[in-house]
């Protein structure tokens, strides 16, 4: 018996793109991320999930990078899973250190990004190479035929 739902047999296309490294370009990249995802992920917490990490990271970057260079950021979906990762080119920090297992200190003002990233998402990695790259795996997240955005035009009639 065959699935009468429409499935694409081609993945979305990746979404990446580059913003300077200052806190009033993180809201715009994270509009445009849940703008990406809502259009080919049909899971609302999976989109609340990546979108929440992706911003961690790049906040990460933002905050302790000390690189004047762009943040690359960058979405994609591959063999069943969504891939999600964020780039600096600065100072990065020794990844061999990061415990995955530690509790974070909560009455520190920083420091648990990582931590949030890693338990939200089905695997990290972190590497150190002329910066830091931050990658993030949600895994099962089949991508659905894309959605057209929704423009807030639809009610509004031609003149004449």
């Amino acid at each position: 018996m065959s699935d009468s739902s429409p499935v694409s047999q081609t993945a979305p296309p990746r979404l990446h793109f580059r913003v300077p490294p200052e806190p009033s370009h993180l809201l715009r990249a994270r509009d445009r991320i849940r703008d990406y995802l809502r259009q080919y992920c049909a899971e609302r917490q999976v989109i609340n999930d990546v979108v929440l990490c992706i911003e961690e990271a790049a906040t990460n970057a933002v905050r302790h990078s000390g690189s004047e260079q762009d943040i690359e950021m960058s979405l994609r979906f591959k063999d069943g899973d969504l891939v999600a990762e964020v780039r600096d080119w600065g100072r990065g920090f020794d990844v061999a250190g990061f415990d995955r297992e530690a509790l974070p200190d909560v009455s520190s003002e920083h420091g648990r990004g990582l931590f949030l990233i890693s338990r939200l998402c089905d695997g990290m990695e972190l590497w150190r190479d002329g910066g830091l790259e931050v990658r993030m795996v949600k895994k099962a997240v089949e991508p659905r035929e894309a959605v057209a955005p929704r423009s807030g035009l639809s009610g509004l009639r031609a003149p004449g």
